[in-house]
């Protein structure tokens, strides 16, 4: 599918209105992802998982003339990360996530701006994230993370190396790595 083909749509900041319609689409977005991964998809579930990737002030709605989905971007500053992309499964498959990446890519570009993000390895997007340039840098075994341009991967792989290189027993295989968007320490293994 080339650019062209995918539907239009306008990126808007989400309502309090809109709030129970972006829960839906994350529950029905993730709901294979997770049965897949972790064997369980409950209320309590979808909740906590909602909570932590939906930030209203960061967040904003895929409107293709009904909300289609939703995108979290956070500046961290020297880079940008690609938080969350959600599309709802109705319109998956038509070229809209990948439309909406090339946006915030673009975005990132003009502002100067590396772009970063995560993945879940089974999910597909990782290899949508791929064909549009992203490089993988560092996974865990759930997730991998991938930096745009490709200067960004290398850029946070030297930046890990250095830090690796100051602990008294280097572990060339791993990295604790503070993820800033979320507040949490994770253990990567560099790529």
């Amino acid at each position: 599918m080339s650019p062209g083909d995918a539907p239009a749509f306008a990126l808007r900041s989400p309502t309090t209105a809109d709030t129970d319609r972006l829960l839906t689409i994350h529950s029905r977005a993730y709901e294979a992802l997770a049965m897949a991964s972790i064997g369980r998809w409950d209320e309590a579930l979808r909740r906590e998982a909602f909570t932590g990737d939906y930030a209203p002030e960061t967040t904003r709605v895929i409107d293709t003339g009904a909300i289609a989905g939703w995108v979290r971007v956070d500046d961290l500053g020297t880079e940008r990360f690609l938080d969350t992309l959600v599309i709802h499964p109705d319109h998956q498959g038509r070229g809209l996530g990948a439309a909406v990446t090339r946006r915030v890519m673009a975005e990132a570009e003009a502002a100067g701006t590396p772009l970063t993000l995560s993945v879940v390895r089974i999910n597909r997007a990782a290899a949508l994230y791929r064909r549009l340039g992203f490089q993988p840098f560092a996974e865990d075994p759930v997730r991998q993370w991938m930096g745009y341009p490709a200067v960004a991967a290398a850029a946070r792989e030297e930046r890990a190396m250095r830090a690796l290189s100051r602990k008294t027993e280097p572990d060339l295989e791993a990295l604790t790595y503070q993820d800033r968007s979320r507040n949490r320490r994770l253990q990567l293994r560099i790529l």
